[in-house]
């Protein structure tokens, strides 16, 4: 017998009041939205593609050690040169050794190598550094890839270069911060234009209140968005199943602009050139604009590869040759990129030697070769010695005829 009393009313309407509340603290519940992922990747493209390019320019260097200009045959010098040259250590070649120490040193303004007890050269992951005014530095807490070493090194043992930019990795955040966001929000801007919107009739109560094999109601409805959504986002064309009670209309027209794929490569292209400026490498060779390569690829070698290679360069004569020695004309000559072939230099050699401004040696060692006994003595060929004279010889005989 049905209870049609005011009280029986009254707790018939508190049950659906109930009902009704339970509902929409479900259906809060459930997941319609999919956190974007992390733009990260943007600044992690943009830093590796600078240093790469930096690393892999300074990585093709090679090493010399000489004295007064020629190669020396010592036994000592000769292991450090092969070290140098060919391998540091058991793990790794040498060029493999020099990008690494690039890339660190440019992303982490600082880079230590060490010696180990079988003479391999290793660097470091991590260090402590301690100062010192009257005292070498030393370096303890030094981890490479799994293993730590409990003693401490001594700054008279080892490699150390600071690129001193301490600035960069600030510039980096906060550029990142600005074209990060930019970034994300153009992508997210221009999936929504594309996106598929649709909206899903649901008998709610009952959906909600019910339970069978699949589960509770609230488990049924979060089902059944999970298959549309997966059915639109995997397949080209999307089925799914219809339930009593659930129903799916799409909404979405495509009136809004799209924004282009070259917007989005522009303003990644931008972020890379803003880091290329701060490191000093001009943006046109990390983007691959061959307008004005030459002169770009000659700023370039001259300039930043240029400098660092002869702070490595500096670092290495101040560790492996002492004072003494450095006296008596030893030195370590690197050879890298920035230095120009023979080919290359072949008309301006012949002008330099030809007319007395050079003599032979010197643009030997200019381009990285050893001296050659005899080549100190400087040559004036026919050509310039007619033209100090002032006129053609012929002319002249002539005249005082």
């Amino acid at each position: 017998m049905s209870d049609n009393t005011f009280l029986g009313l009254f707790n018939k309407n508190k049950k659906i009041r109930a009902d009704a509340n339970a509902f929409w603290e479900d259906f809060f519940d459930l997941d319609f939205v999919q956190d974007n992922s992390n733009r990260i990747y943007l600044k992690r493209m943009a830093i590796d593609r600078n240093i790469n390019l930096m690393a892999r320019t300074i990585s093709t260097t090679r090493f010399k050690y000489v004295i007064d200009g020629k190669t020396s045959t010592d036994k000592t010098h000769s292991i450090w040169m092969y070290k140098l040259n060919v391998r540091p250590n058991k793990n790794q070649n040498a060029s493999d050794f020099w990008h690494k120490f690039i890339c660190k040193l440019l992303e982490e303004n600082e880079v230590l190598v060490i010696k180990n007890d079988d003479d391999d050269l290793l660097i470091a992951d991590t260090f402590v550094k301690t100062s010192s005014a009257n005292y070498y530095e030393k370096f303890s807490n030094v981890t490479v890839d799994d293993y730590s070493f409990v003693r401490s090194f001594s700054r008279e043992d080892v490699f150390y270069l600071q690129y001193s930019n301490n600035g960069l990795e600030k510039f980096i955040e906060g550029l990142y911060g600005d074209y990060g966001s930019l970034f994300g929000r153009m992508i997210e801007v221009n999936m929504r234009t594309n996106q598929i919107r649709g909206a899903v009739d649901i008998d709610a109560i009952n959906n909600l209140n019910k339970t069978d094999e699949e589960g509770d109601g609230k488990s049924k409805i979060q089902n059944y968005f999970n298959k549309i959504s997966n059915a639109i986002k995997n397949n080209s064309v999307a089925l799914w199943p219809k339930y009593k009670g659930l129903s799916f209309d799409e909404t979405q027209t495509n009136s809004s602009k799209n924004l282009s794929v070259e917007e989005l490569k522009k303003l990644k292209n931008d972020f890379t050139s803003e880091i290329a400026g701060y490191i000093g490498i001009p943006p046109s060779l990390v983007l691959g604009d061959m307008a004005q390569a030459e002169e770009q690829t000659e700023f370039f070698l001259k300039f930043p590869v240029k400098n660092l290679i002869n702070k490595l360069q500096t670092e290495l004569i101040g560790q492996l040759i002492d004072q003494s020695d450095y006296i008596k004309g030893h030195r370590i000559v690197a050879i890298g990129a920035d230095t120009k072939s023979i080919l290359e230099m072949a008309t301006n050699i012949d002008k330099a030697i030809s007319s007395s401004g050079f003599n032979r040696n010197e643009v030997r060692e200019s381009l990285g070769y050893d001296i050659v006994d005899g080549g100190e003595e400087f040559i004036l060929t026919k050509n310039y010695e007619e033209q100090s004279k002032g006129g053609d010889g012929i002319n002249d005989n002539e005249n005082q005829d």
